[in-house]
């Protein structure tokens, strides 16, 4: 399975995740 870094903690997620990241992970950005 491929991983990537995901926002500014350089979390490790499977790539199939980031759809999920995307919706709530990134939302402090936003603020």
């Amino acid at each position: 399975m491929e991983y990537t870094y995901c926002g500014k903690s350089g979390l490790q997620l499977p790539r199939i995740s980031l759809g999920l990241w995307h919706n709530f992970g990134f939302a402090d950005d936003y603020d």
